[in-house]
C-alpha cells in the first residue's frame, strides 16, 4: 500500500537523492524517540548506500534515546569543507588602523594593527564563521517551521525534502511529505526507503521499528494506521526484531510494563501513572507472600473466650 502523497513525489525525491552530491538530515527540536529513529534510520540507509550524508539537531540527545543505532553521529551543526572562512572580531570606530596577512612556513597569519588605544577585545570574542559547508540537499524530520533551521543552513541555497506528520506544520521546502494520517514519522521514512529501493541496513531498520512501536504504543494506540503494520512487516522481513518500548518514555507513561501483569500479586489500581505501578512492584518485593494453601477451617465461625480479672 503506497501513500498517494509519497507516490506523487516519488520520482522527484529519487532524483534529488541521486543527483545531489551531499545530503544533510535535520531532526526537529521537539525530539522524541520516533523523530530520532526516523532521522537515524534515513541517515544509516543513505550512508550504507555510499552517500555523503550528515545528521544534525540543534537540541542535544538525552540518555533515554541511547539505545538507537548511530545516535552518537548526531552533531549540532554541519561540518565539511568550507568555501569561505571569516574571522570575526568586535570593532569600535578607529580601533583598528590596518589589516594585513603574511605566510610563515605552513601558517597564514592575519594581522590587525591597532590605533594608539590598542585592541580591547579578548580571544574569547573572536568568532570563526564557515560558509559554504552546508549540504546541497537537506532532509528535515519533524521540523515544524523555517525558524528551526536558523543557524544550520541557508534554505535559499539548498534543496529540501520535508517529512512530518504534524498537521500544524508550515509546509515549507521543495518537497513536503506531511500527512497526519500516518501514526509515526518512522513509518513514513520506512515507506520511502521501501518504495525508492534506497538500500538495506539492519541497524536502520531496527531504529525505524522501534520508532513505530514507540509512536503507536506497541501498536495499541487508536490512531495506529494501516501503513504502520505494513512498514513493520517490511522491517521485520529485513532484519529488525521486536523490542520492548524503553522504560520511562513519556508517551507510554500510563501503560504498566508487561512484567508487572505477568508477575503481579495484587490487582493494579486503574488509571494510575507508571510511577505508581513501579511503587507497587517495589513494595511487593518486601511484603510476605500470601500462603499458597488456605486452612481447612478458614471459613468456619470462630469463637473467642475472654477472661475477667479475678476469675
Amino acid at each position: 500500500m503506497i501513500n498517494p502523497l509519497i507516490s506523487g513525489h516519488k520520482e522527484q525525491i529519487r532524483e534529488l537523492i541521486e543527483s545531489e552530491p551531499s545530503i544533510g538530515i535535520v531532526i526537529g527540536e521537539n525530539q522524541n524517540l520516533d523523530l530520532l529513529a526516523a532521522g537515524l534510520g534515513f541517515y544509516l540507509v543513505l550512508k550504507s548506500a555510499g552517500k555523503n550524508v550528515q545528521i544534525v539537531s540543534r537540541k542535544g540527545t538525552i540518555v533515554e534515546f541511547s539505545n538507537l543505532f548511530g545516535v552518537d553521529q548526531i552533531a549540532k551543526s554541519f561540518g565539511g569543507k568550507a568555501k569561505v572562512l571569516t574571522i570575526s572580531v568586535p570593532y569600535n570606530e578607529g580601533e583598528i588602523d590596518k589589516v594585513s596577512y603574511n605566510i610563515e612556513a605552513d601558517r597564514l597569519n592575519v594581522n590587525l594593527f591597532a590605533e594608539e588605544k590598542g585592541i580591547n577585545f579578548n580571544e574569547a570574542d573572536i568568532e570563526y564563521i564557515k560558509k559554504g559547508s552546508s549540504p546541497s540537499l537537506v532532509i528535515t524530520i519533524g521540523v515544524s517551521n523555517e525558524s528551526e533551521m536558523n543557524g544550520l543552513v541557508d534554505l535559499k541555497s539548498v534543496k529540501t525534502i520535508h517529512i512530518d506528520k504534524n498537521p500544524l506544520n508550515s509546509l515549507f521546502g521543495d518537497v513536503s511529505i506531511v500527512d497526519p494520517s500516518f501514526s509515526s514519522v518512522s513509518e513514513i521514512v520506512a515507506e520511502l526507503i521501501k518504495d525508492l529501493e534506497l538500500g538495506h541496513d539492519a541497524d536502520a531498520f531496527q531504529n525505524l521499528l522501534n520508532g513505530i512501536t514507540y509512536a503507536t504504543r506497541n501498536f495499541s494506540a487508536s490512531n495506529t494506521s494501516a501503513s504502520a503494520f505494513d512498514a513493520a512487516g517490511f522491517l521485520l522481513q529485513n532484519g529488525a526484531r521486536r523490542q520492548d518500548v524503553p522504560r520511562g518514555q513519556k508517551d507510554a507513561r500510563n501503560f504498566p510494563r508487561e512484567e508487572y501483569f505477568l508477575n503481579q500479586k495484587q490487582k493494579p489500581f486503574q488509571n494510575q501513572p507508571q510511577e505508581k505501578f513501579e511503587e507497587i512492584e517495589k513494595n511487593q518485593e518486601t511484603q510476605p507472600d500470601i500462603p499458597a494453601e488456605v486452612p481447612n477451617d478458614w471459613f468456619l465461625p470462630k469463637v473467642f473466650k475472654g477472661s475477667k480479672k479475678g476469675n
